[in-house]
């Protein structure tokens, strides 16, 4: 476990990774270490964006956008047991600890907000604007196909 907000630097803190390999959607942008990950069309993978309700983990590397889909995959931590660092939307408070939230893009967990209730909230790091999260179990829409 980390020590107590011991690190204002974003991405994987700890916890047992699961690293599967996906292929990458061509329209996505550039992907960098940390950022949330979800499926985009025919099972490809792209950058989340704020509200993308269908996260399936956090990018274990970087690689850059390609040009066809398909025509690089990038391993993403698809555990439920990993937790990350991320920026939060909005000031946090003590509250927000243990509570659930969304997607605000790439890095950023969107605390403001609980309608697809894809991340839960770890711990919290009021003076940095930030919260540690993993994926929630339970999320209000499961994961579908494409």
């Amino acid at each position: 476990m980390e020590p107590a907000m011991a690190s204002d630097t974003l991405g994987y803190r700890y916890g047992k990774r699961k690293l599967v390999s996906y292929p990458v959607d061509s329209s996505s942008a550039a992907i960098v270490e940390g950022d949330m990950l979800n499926f985009a069309t025919a099972g490809f993978v792209t950058v989340s964006a704020a509200d993308d309700n269908r996260l399936i983990g956090w990018a274990a590397e970087g690689v850059a956008s390609p040009a066809a889909d398909g025509a690089v995959s990038i391993l993403v931590d698809t555990s439920y047991d990993s937790v990350y660092r991320m920026t939060a939307d909005s000031a946090p408070v003590a509250a927000d600890r243990g509570r659930v939230c969304d997607v605000g893009g790439a890095r950023i967990a969107k605390i403001s907000a609980s309608a697809d209730d894809v991340l839960f909230i770890e711990e919290i790091d009021i003076a940095n604007t930030q919260v540690l999260v993993s994926r929630n179990t339970v999320p209000a829409a499961p994961i579908t196909g494409t």
